[in-house]
């Protein structure tokens, strides 16, 4: 079978495949079905993960739904980019979704500039822009709109965010009702956790900071530590960020002045050192939940941790 052949009847099949896809979208438009696997009435859910659809397949879907009574819209891990966001931006709006996942997508910094410029006549509680390739411009578009729209969960993982287009992010929390931030694998220095750090306590509606694999070494984890007692951070995973068994002792002996139930740090200097402090600290903090390692190993002193998380959830 020549390439050529074969990628022609890939083609052919994901043409069948959404022509199929969006007859039963048709049907589900027209009659109503309750429940099936895309379509959830009671949740008011839209779940197209993982159908590759292109921008002029969602604009065929979106014809199709508009008598649907969405409220969440899953398009993550498709083939949308900018064009296929300006097909989405009115139905955004009309639709009142209260849900929108883009993760994994091509919409790049014009597709976050056009639906930047539509987020203040939305009721998005959730936004997913995970995996998009969006740089600074593209970030500080979104960062812009925060204060206009009831937003409460971003997720900016993945794309390439660095300090410059952070300071737009920090300069506009205190002024929102977010409560979860996800920068997880950016281009966030230390310089960039300084930022963070300076506004955290004037976040009080802030719970959960994702800033995993950046680049904010121990300097960057230092300055943020020494504020956390004065936040309501529940949710802190910091994990491949360069940072030293010193800067994480540092930081568990700060704990017990916190709120923190959750802590991610795997991919940093986890040394026997460091698994000794945490033991010893854990029943003095909040803490029912610890990431040391991406993938646990199953090992005694790994166990004596999970026996003192559990203690503490008793």
């Amino acid at each position: 079978m020549s390439m050529y052949y074969e990628r022609n009847m890939k083609s052919k099949f994901k043409e069948l495949y959404n022509l199929k896809l969006l007859k039963q979208i048709h049907t589900i438009g027209n009659i109503g079905f309750p429940k099936n696997n895309i379509f959830n009435r009671e949740e008011g859910l839209l779940d197209l993960n993982g159908f590759e659809l292109t921008d002029y397949d969602l604009k065929n879907i979106l014809y199709y739904i508009q008598n649907l009574n969405i409220r969440k819209l899953n398009l993550r891990n498709n083939q949308i980019t900018s064009k296929g966001i300006s097909f989405l931006t009115e139905y955004i709006v009309q639709a009142k979704l209260n849900i929108l996942n883009l993760r994994d997508n091509k919409i790049a910094n014009e597709g976050a500039s056009i639906l930047s410029q539509v987020l203040a006549k939305t009721q998005l509680n959730f936004i997913s822009l995970w995996g998009n390739n969006i740089e600074d411009s593209g970030a500080q578009e979104i960062a812009r709109q925060l204060t206009k729209f009831p937003i409460a969960s971003i997720h900016l993982s993945d794309n390439s965010i660095s300090d410059k287009s952070l300071s737009s992010y920090t300069e506009i929390l205190p002024k929102t009702h977010l409560n979860l931030i996800n920068f997880y694998r950016n281009n966030i220095t230390s310089k960039g956790a300084w930022e963070i750090a300076k506004v955290l306590p004037k976040c009080q509606e802030l719970k959960t900071l994702y800033i995993s694999e950046n680049k904010i070494g121990d300097e960057g984890l230092n300055a943020i530590s020494k504020i956390l007692p004065k936040t309501n951070l529940s949710t802190f995973h910091f994990g491949k960020n360069d940072i030293t068994q010193d800067s994480l002792i540092f930081l568990f002996n700060i704990l017990p002045k916190t709120q923190i139930t959750s802590l991610s740090l795997w991919g940093n200097e986890i040394t026997n050192r460091v698994i000794e402090s945490l033991f010893k600290i854990i029943p003095n903090t909040e803490l029912t939940e610890v990431r040391l390692y991406k993938d646990t190993p199953n090992n005694i002193h790994i166990k004596k941790i999970d026996e003192a998380l559990l203690r503490n959830k008793s």
